[in-house]
């Protein structure tokens, strides 16, 4: 399979999702246990540490390291760790086997109190970027405009409002090419 930027054929880009609040984005969230002999406050401070998150292939990995390691350049060499999925990875950050667990804001807030009390969140980005994208492959363009005209009325009727409402997003609109551009930067640079 072709990975998005290499050379020949692209897939047709299709709309992706809105939300209905664009400040509550499904951001990676960085956190770490409550230790009481942790005393380390700053991202630096975790350098050669252990990084624990759902999966490799999930974009909370890809943009979180991102942004991470733009932030802090001395953390580009930080150990990452795959659990399968979140609740496996907090497991892990909670029994002490990792440092940092990298988790979606949406499931950092949905957590117990119990388990929250747990946690301390030491970073959150804002940058509302993780969204719902639909691809076609190359060589089933010819449905690419048709897709489009469905997701993209879907809140014009009400079947469509009420599939909109239960995935949490008010509809769908066309990503820019700097969106897909940067989508294909953090594929390339952090997968094999």
């Amino acid at each position: 399979p072709r990975r998005p930027g290499e050379p020949g054929q692209q897939p047709q880009q299709v709309p992706q999702a809105r939300r209905r609040d664009p400040t509550a984005a499904d951001a990676p969230l960085p956190c770490t246990e409550r230790g009481a002999d942790d005393q380390r406050q700053q991202l630096k401070e975790f350098e050669g540490g252990t990084i624990v998150t759902a999966a490799k292939e999930n974009f909370v990995y890809l943009l979180g390291r991102f942004l991470l390691e733009e932030d802090e350049a001395a953390l580009a060499n930080m150990q990452y760790q795959f659990a399968g999925y979140d609740i496996k990875a907090l497991q892990t950050l909670l029994r002490g086997n990792a440092d940092i667990l990298f988790m979606l804001s949406d499931s950092y807030n949905g957590l117990s109190g119990l388990t929250s009390k747990m946690l301390r969140k030491i970073d959150q980005s804002e940058t509302a970027f993780a969204f719902h994208l639909f691809c076609v492959a190359p060589q089933c363009a010819e449905l690419a405009q048709a897709i489009d005209e469905v997701l993209l009325n879907m809140s014009m009727d009400s079947q469509g409002r009420q599939i909109l409402g239960d995935l949490g997003i008010e509809g769908w609109c066309k990503p820019s090419q700097d969106e897909i551009d940067m989508l294909a930067m953090l594929f390339n640079r952090y997968t094999e």
